[in-house]
């Protein structure tokens, strides 16, 4: 059966398309669903006989069944939820509150999503093993949860761009050497379909919770020949035409053909290279968090990169060390502005790191303002902190973009592999709630974009726009 490759976990990206709702299916059976609450999950009757279609229909029930026993949406119970008291007994006090549950449970939701079950599998006849993956993806964004999804795989045809996600659109910052006139160039249209257009059908595909996160996942799917015919926008042949334009205005178009992604390093290309000793918040990139002093900017910074602690410099130690530092500097007045820096955390355990010391350190000593960078790309525990640490500190402030997920959010999930196609997903299993409203993402106070000039100078405008702030 078809196995896929997948990339690492953290990427986070789940691919998916459409699901093919094709009518003319098997006239001659009468199929209905089986119900699959937990009470009676051994009645379920397979709808294929033995072969592929059967053994694909083992995995897509297995998926079904461990949705409806763990996403809160789906389970007919209680759900664990960590609110945002719970968070800050356990970040500032150093200690776990008591757990707190909820019910989310919501049967039109159950019902759609059982619905898109049945369909596909009557139809698994009519799809190749790519569509069915890609049809368990639509099911799956059905639950507006980035943390249930269909671990990423890569692409078997490529085309041979690279895009990035800005705050107004999508360029290019890899292309054929034959077009290095493309680079920084911004993409409009694929084959005539607009980005907007192409955003919109991908909404309903790729799970997510808000467009900041969408948009950062793009990317990698509109690169992919299989993506783009199942949208719509190419055949079979899949030959594509990207539409640009540049900084002048000047339009241009390259009509490309694909190649298999294991070819792609043989292909003469020009690409942006980072300088990354100009960003300093890459300059640890073995590091999951850290902190330099900036004397000529009399700025402490710290960088929070994950969530989770490192083996080699274990998170007390750390604490430790930045206290003394933060005590040391305050009493001497040599630091006027501290730096908290989250952007492209992509979360971790909020259990693994406490800010007890740091924000009693702060609050008792130092008193000036505390910046709290975030960006699309600061998501799950890296939420939970940007949220906490805004709310522990009177005189703090977010700078930079929106946040990739709201402050409320589904988690705590755990990974499966479908018994006999072995490809990997995630469900969620609980909750997180760190606001009394429902915001589409965090919102940072002091809103500083990264532009494609920043990235085309390696220019981090937020630390530089925080050297000069008054406040």
């Amino acid at each position: 059966m078809f196995k896929l490759r997948y990339i690492p976990f953290f990427l986070f990206i789940c691919f998916l398309v459409a699901l093919l709702c094709v009518s003319c299916i098997s006239k001659n059976k009468d199929y209905k669903l089986p119900t699959m609450s937990l009470r009676d999950l051994g009645e379920y009757e397979y709808y294929w006989e033995e072969g592929r279609n059967r053994d694909w229909e083992k995995d897509i029930h297995s998926l079904y069944i461990t949705l409806l026993q763990r996403h809160p949406l789906l389970c007919d119970g209680v759900s664990y939820i960590h609110t945002k008291d719970a968070a800050f007994s356990h970040l500032i006090y150093g200690r776990r509150a008591k757990k707190e549950w909820e019910t989310f449970y919501d049967q039109s939701i159950k019902h759609e999503v059982s619905e898109k079950i049945k369909s596909l599998i009557m139809n698994l006849s009519l799809l190749d093993d790519i569509e069915i993956i890609l049809s368990l993806s639509e099911v799956l964004a059905l639950l507006d949860d980035s943390h249930t999804s269909i671990l990423v795989y890569f692409w078997d045809e490529v085309y041979p761009l690279e895009f990035s996600s800005f705050y107004n659109g999508f360029y290019c910052i890899s292309a054929p050497a034959t077009h290095e006139n493309l680079l920084y160039s911004k993409l409009y249209a694929i084959n005539g379909v607009s980005i907007d257009e192409i955003i919109e059908r991908s909404g309903s595909i790729i799970p997510h919770e808000n467009e900041y996160f969408l948009k950062m996942l793009l990317p990698e799917y509109i690169i992919g020949k299989d993506f783009l015919i199942y949208l719509g926008i190419t055949d079979d042949t899949g030959e594509v035409g990207y539409s640009f334009i540049d900084s002048e205005g000047h339009v241009s178009k390259l009509t490309v053909d694909p190649i298999k992604n294991d070819e792609l390093e043989f292909i003469d290309t020009v690409s942006h290279n980072i300088n990354y000793e100009e960003y300093l918040m890459h300059s640890n990139p073995d590091e999951n968090y850290w902190y330099e002093y900036r004397p000529d900017d009399r700025l402490m910074y710290i960088r929070y990169k994950s969530c989770i602690e490192m083996i080699d410099i274990p998170y007390s130690i750390f604490v430790k060390n930045l206290v003394n530092e933060i005590k040391v500097l305050s009493v001497s007045g040599d630091v006027d502005k501290i730096v908290i820096d989250l952007r492209y955390n992509g979360g971790g355990d909020i259990y693994e790191l406490t800010f007890a010391h740091v924000a009693q350190t702060m609050t008792g000593i130092y008193k000036g303002p505390i910046y709290i960078l975030i960006n699309n790309e600061t998501l799950s525990a890296g939420i939970v902190y940007s949220s906490m640490l805004k709310s522990i500190f009177d005189n703090s402030y977010l700078v930079g973009e929106p946040t990739g997920a709201p402050p409320n959010f589904f988690a705590y999930g755990g990974v499966y592999e479908l018994p006999l196609s072995s490809i990997l997903y995630t469900v969620s299993g609980g909750a997180i709630r760190m606001s009394d409203y429902n915001a589409v993402a965090i919102i940072p106070d002091i809103y500083i974009p990264f532009t494609i000039d920043d990235f085309k100078n390696d220019h981090d405008p937020v630390l530089e726009a925080i050297k000069v702030l008054e406040y």
